[in-house]
């Protein structure tokens, strides 16, 4: 008995696979290559921001972060606040504190004097 197919009719389809792997692998290069949409801060980090003066303490291995406007140096400075991270520097510049958002107790605002 002689098989259906021939060597013509395997090639085509063995093209037909290549072009659509090539049109897949373009279609999600370019789809990554797309700048994710800026989203407008929110949730515990919206009140930092890069360079801001702030207090950390360790509490029972959870850390607050405390803001306070009426004092301009206090023991560590915002170097960079990502989604679900900040990473903050002691002021005298001898380490950098990278914190989890899963780590972290309050960060609490205190109001300026009135």
């Amino acid at each position: 008995m002689r098989c259906a197919w021939n060597r013509s009719t395997v090639r085509g389809w063995i093209v037909t696979g290549l072009m659509l792997g090539l049109a897949g692998m373009w279609l999600a290069d370019r789809a990554e290559s797309q700048p994710a949409p800026r989203v407008a801060a929110s949730g515990v980090f919206s009140v930092l921001k890069a360079r801001q003066s702030l207090a950390v303490r360790e509490v029972a291995g959870r850390y607050e972060l405390s803001l306070m406007p009426d004092i301009d140096t206090l023991s560590h400075e915002v170097v960079e606040v990502g989604a679900d991270y900040i990473v903050v520097r002691d002021t005298g510049d001898v380490a950098q504190l990278r914190i989890p958002i899963y780590s972290i107790k309050a960060v609490i605002t205190q109001q300026g004097s009135r």
